[in-house]
């Protein structure tokens, strides 16, 4: 293999690398966004479950 074809080669493989990079770190990115978005709904829904909850002891409470 002559030097120009070791260049050509290695220039498509540096490509593709940065190339499959960017992909990967986007989805990554998307991934930890609906990671982040359903641990704050998962927290929001705890705090209305509580608040439900206490919501229902206080009206026990007050029937009896």
């Amino acid at each position: 293999m002559n030097s120009r074809a070791l260049e050509e080669a290695l220039s498509s493989v540096t490509s593709y690398k940065a190339g499959v990079k960017a992909v990967v770190e986007e989805k990554v990115g998307q991934c930890v966004a609906k990671l982040e978005q359903q641990e704050s709904l998962s927290v929001q829904s705890k705090e209305n479950l509580l608040q439900i909850l206490v919501n229902s002891i206080s009206i026990s409470q007050y029937l009896s």
